[in-house]
């Protein structure tokens, strides 16, 4: 690609909570590294990479996700292109101060300090702050993160249509996917390779590593597919789905890029 490596910026984040038995997962330190030498092989430059686990040195507690999320939305330019992983506890029923969300309860992510930033707030910091022709791609590998990011538009996959569900249209290009709906639970999976990790980590690299053109639709669709084959591979009877939601009510036949 033409363009320079100094227009791309990435936040990478796992938290397996290895310190809190009661919230401990498997599989998200995997998958944020996973994520991290795949946008390393795509050629993201390893200083404009931020990867947070509970292994590294500088932990993803709420204040540095904060910290990092806005060193990431500051100072860029149209064609600019970023990326936001995060693999861990989604929570929901934090009760809904602004009003904003059409069940009352927003949605966010855990940090490992045992501290939320609902998705208002990952909003204003990750979103708002964007120009215009400016992209952004979220993964939300978590439970309850079908509205992770709080963007106005929903696909509807049964009627195959964007819908409205936010006010408010930001200024970037930006699309989310998330590993299930805000009423069902993420399964902490084996990835292919055998170790536990995402599905929707697993979905998306396979689907951006076969090197094909693809549409938003053929995005969603096809990490969809992937996800509920894992599902049922795996037998445990909790179904996922993945959602995708957008800063615009984009053509669901124009070309996806990162």
């Amino acid at each position: 690609s033409t363009q320079s490596t100094w227009g791309r910026k990435a936040l990478v984040i796992g938290i397996n909570y290895e310190r809190d038995p009661h919230n401990r997962l498997t599989g998200c330190v995997n998958d944020a590294v996973r994520q991290y030498q795949w946008l390393r092989s795509i050629g993201f430059p390893s200083d404009r990479i931020v990867i947070m686990t509970d292994k590294t040195k500088r932990k993803p507690t709420r204040n540095n996700i904060l910290e990092a999320c806005r060193w990431m939305a500051i100072g860029n330019r149209p064609g600019d292109s970023l990326f936001f992983h995060f693999s861990g506890h989604g929570i929901t029923g934090i009760l809904d101060k602004d009003g904003d969300e059409s069940d009352g309860f927003d949605e966010g992510i855990m940090t490992i300090d045992n501290k939320f930033i609902v998705d208002d707030t990952l909003y204003k910091a990750l979103v708002t702050p964007l120009p215009a022709g400016c992209r952004l791609t979220a993964v939300m590998d978590c439970c309850h993160s079908g509205t992770g990011l709080d963007l106005p538009f929903q696909f509807l996959p049964e009627q195959g249509v964007m819908s409205r569900t936010e006010e408010g249209v930001p200024q970037a290009d930006v699309v989310c996917l998330s590993a299930a709906s805000d009423v069902q639970i993420a399964a902490d999976q084996a990835a292919s390779g055998g170790q536990a990790g995402g599905m929707l980590t697993d979905a998306f690299q396979r689907v951006l590593s076969s090197g094909q053109r693809l549409t938003i639709g053929q995005l969603i669709v096809t990490c969809s597919e992937i996800a509920e084959r894992e599902g049922q591979r795996l037998n445990d009877g909790r179904s996922q789905t993945v959602s995708l939601s957008t800063s615009h009510n984009f053509n669901l036949d124009s070309e996806y890029h990162l």
